[in-house]
């Protein structure tokens, strides 16, 4: 059995120990990086749930965390503790991630639950099962939607040229 002597370290980390512990990620230390992700994965977890409707998409923000934590731990400038900084990166993706999770709805959601579980198009609109050429095909085809008919004034064509005035009043005629 291993003792994990190394997980309390890393949470109770004063300024030098914090630059011990930002060189070590920055050299790619497994060991360092697994006391870190142990420590404040936890924490990191209830903080997302506050931003977020699930606990699925809470461990996936965690996740997105500790991954943007390892691309960005080189440009980490120490202006605040290496806690806040990663907690920072949880709120700005828990919040982007949000915005997104909000938008997107599960297909079974649009279900209506007063649906009779009937068709949705009339069954007469469509050639039977029993149609030699094309079984299940509409009967008929789309019609083409109506124009609409412009109507020129008298007053409007004044100011047009010859050609346009008789454009104008052969449709209206027509």
């Amino acid at each position: 059995m291993t003792t994990r002597r190394h997980d309390r370290r890393v949470l109770a980390v004063s300024p030098p120990d914090e630059r011990e512990l930002v060189e070590r990620l920055r050299r790619r230390d497994e060991a360092a990086f697994g006391a870190l992700v142990d420590t404040l994965s936890p924490a990191l977890l209830r903080t997302a749930m506050a931003y977020v409707p699930s606990r699925a998409v809470a461990e996936e923000v965690v996740q997105e965390t500790w991954m943007a934590v390892m691309r960005g731990i080189d440009g980490f400038q120490g202006r605040a503790s290496l806690k806040t900084w990663i907690f920072r990166i949880l709120t700005n993706l828990a919040r982007k991630g949000n915005g997104r999770e909000r938008r997107s709805l599960p297909f079974s959601s649009l279900i209506a639950t007063d649906d009779p579980g009937g068709p949705s198009v009339d069954p007469d609109r469509f050639l039977g099962a029993e149609h030699e050429r094309y079984p299940g095909h509409w009967a008929l085809a789309p019609t083409p939607w109506p124009t609409p008919r412009r109507v020129c004034s008298p007053a409007s064509s004044a100011t047009w040229s010859c050609a346009r005035s008789r454009r104008c009043r052969r449709l209206s005629a027509s």
